[in-house]
């Protein structure tokens, strides 16, 4: 019970601090040289406009209707443009040159014009990301005015319209030596956090073709929406890869951002295997996918992009961005009390995104100071994130690495076995067919020519002689067939397994010393020669060793040959033994080895005086099989499986 409440706990503060990262209002910041500047020294005033005229004469008509900027001004989800207006030569520095940047990217239509005691003596071309990007005052990601500031009485006036969507305005005013630092800093940051992503898209990428995980495609496909969503935050897409073509940033970042959580929750579950661990989790989340996707589809497709529909839309998506790390976060946390690897990376690096999204959203409400990093927290936090788990990927594949070797050296200690077991086998049959040679066939042939010398020239003299040579050639000639059988059955080749079992099993049966049954199912008509090959062996051993060591009289063997797999059983009523004093002969240990070769299974049952079960289970082997298709096949790390 003090677990679960210590859980409920964690997750109320999880709530709590997500709730966070989406109650933010932004507004109108003034900053020189990256240092506050209260908007009063400027006189900042502002006015709110529903027209969709964007030019100096608007402005005039509206100029009565100008107000100071309050303390806590929401800009936010407005359907109207916003004019706004400051005093320019209030702004306490000395150089005669000063530059404005607007760190936003992403306002739709930006107009600029200098005043001189009201009246206009400089109008700045029209821009935005609805406009070319030529459009733009200077060759910069972000918004960048030159103000020279050798007339006196300057005022700065500035039309922003970016309708039913969140609006953060940040007016940076530098020096020319602060903008130059300012724009290393920023060009260092961006292109270490860009130059990330694209290095943790390649690695994935050749952690995929190793591997052949679905699980690594998850990730690439989150990391590739995370370096889309940082390039175009950055307003780098739209300067370096379609500056003609405005718009297109209003697609791919909210895309980007949207979709990335869906990969991450398929990689999470993947990388924790959550549909094992946490089966009812597993399935909300299929259903939160769902719905999440049809949300999707409706704001893409269905919802207008004007009107208090769109704006509850463009919130409800928010929200329900953020609100999909909770199930991350649920199962991470459970996994890691459960120490399910890899959960403990999951839910650090969900939690260090989600402290950053909210030093963001207190940056851009005023709660936070301007630095390097709080401007930039989420796009830093995205990327610490992705660093994070690829640091679990390549933990995840060193493992992988170290158990593939690991059944590298256990196949070779199992080859170096069975090739021992083989020799054994081999010096064996080698005995035993010096023994044949000697005691039967050696000796069958000194008869022979024993008879043979006795009949001398006069064969017909003694015809039962001659008949008995003749009887014993034919017997002969009938042991060296079998024994030729044995080495090599022919009869497997030209008749088949089930039939050359058949000949074998009827010359035990005819001895009258036992009886042996047979019951098979299917066919290897497709199959390698070596199955059949296999499964006769097998059985000729088997049965050998029933008749030799067991003493049985009754055998019952069941052969089932399935498209993928092969089953035997046999069955005797032999004298047993003790399974627990038993020593496993040679043949035993052949049949063993081989079928553990193969990734089989090999399993005995016996008791003294009653009888002995043997099966054996093991999948077909393919035409040319190789060591490594039998290694694949042991691996638990099969590609393909989460």
């Amino acid at each position: 019970m003090n677990n679960i409440h210590t859980y409920h706990k964690r997750l109320l503060f999880i709530l709590v601090f997500l709730t966070g990262s989406f109650a933010g209002r932004a507004g109108v910041n003034l900053f020189l040289n990256e240092q506050p500047i209260n908007p009063q020294l400027l006189s900042l005033r502002y006015s709110l406009d529903s027209s969709s005229e964007r030019s100096y004469d608007r402005y005039r008509s509206i100029m009565t209707l100008m107000q100071p900027v309050p303390a806590s001004l929401n800009l936010s989800y407005k359907n109207e443009q916003v004019w706004l207006y400051l005093d320019l030569s209030a702004l306490p520095i000395k150089d005669s040159v000063v530059y404005l940047e607007i760190n936003n990217p992403h306002i739709n239509f930006l107009g600029a014009w200098l005043l001189k005691d009201s009246n206009l003596l400089m109008e700045y071309p029209m821009t935005g990301d609805h406009l070319p990007f030529s459009t733009r005052n200077m060759n910069h990601a972000q918004f960048v005015y030159k103000i020279n500031l050798k007339t006196d009485h300057l005022q700065l006036l500035l039309l922003v319209d970016k309708r039913n969507e969140q609006l953060h305005l940040p007016l940076n005013f530098f020096t020319d030596d602060e903008f130059m630092v300012y724009n290393r800093q920023n060009n260092l940051l961006q292109g270490l956090l860009v130059g990330i992503s694209i290095f943790i898209l390649l690695f994935t990428l050749f952690l995929y073709f190793n591997m052949r995980d679905r699980l690594y495609v998850y990730y690439s496909l989150y990391v590739l929406m995370v370096a889309g969503y940082i390039f175009t935050d950055f307003g780098l897409s739209f300067m370096f890869l379609y500056p003609n073509h405005p718009g297109i940033a209003d697609f791919i970042r909210p895309f980007t951002i949207s979709q990335a959580p869906l990969y991450y929750i398929l990689f999470s579950r993947a990388l924790l295997k959550t549909k094992d661990h946490f089966p009812r989790i597993y399935q909300f989340t299929n259903w939160f996918i769902g719905f999440y996707l049809l949300c999707f589809v409706l704001a893409f497709t269905v919802i207008p992009n004007t009107g208090m529909l769109r704006i509850f839309w463009l919130v409800f998506m928010q929200v329900l961005m953020v609100a999909s790390i909770i199930p991350v976060f649920v199962f991470a946390a459970l996994g890691y009390t459960r120490k399910i690897r890899y959960s403990g990376y999951i839910f650090f690096a969900s939690l260090l995104f989600t402290i950053s999204s909210q030093v963001y959203m207190q940056y851009i409400t005023g709660n936070l100071s301007d630095s390097l990093f709080t401007r930039n927290a989420v796009n830093i936090g995205f990327s610490v994130e992705i660093c994070l788990l690829a640091l679990a990927l390549s933990v995840r594949f060193k493992n992988y690495k170290l158990h593939a070797e690991e059944l590298l050296v256990e196949l070779n200690r199992r080859q170096e076995n069975i090739f021992k077991s083989v020799s054994e086998y081999q010096e064996k049959e080698m005995k035993r067919l010096s023994g044949l040679l000697h005691d039967s066939i050696g000796a069958g042939l000194s008869s022979i020519k024993y008879n043979l010398e006795a009949l001398g020239d006069k064969p017909l003299n003694n015809a039962s002689l001659l008949q008995h040579t003749i009887e014993d050639v034919s017997s002969l000639t009938d042991e060296v067939r079998n024994i030729s059988h044995s080495l090599s059955p022919v009869i497997l080749q030209k008749k088949g397994l089930m039939q050359a079992l058949r000949d074998l099993i009827e010359q035990y049966n005819r001895t009258g010393k036992i009886h042996i049954h047979l019951e098979s199912i299917g066919t290897l008509e497709a199959s390698a020669f070596q199955n059949e090959l296999m499964v006769y062996r097998i059985l000729q051993e088997l049965m050998q060793n029933a008749v030799k060591h067991a003493h049985a009289t009754e055998v019952m063997i069941q052969v089932m040959l399935e498209p993928e797999l092969i089953s035997i059983f046999v069955e005797d009523n032999g004298r047993g033994f003790d399974k627990a004093n038993w020593k496993e002969g040679l043949g035993f240990s052949q049949i063993k080895g081989l079928v553990t070769f193969v990734n089989g299974r090999f399993e005995v049952d016996s008791q003294v005086n009653k009888g002995c079960r043997i099966s054996i289970e093991f999948p077909i082997i393919p035409h040319e099989a190789t060591d490594k298709t039998i290694i694949s096949r042991r691996s638990p790390y099969v590609p393909g499986r989460g």
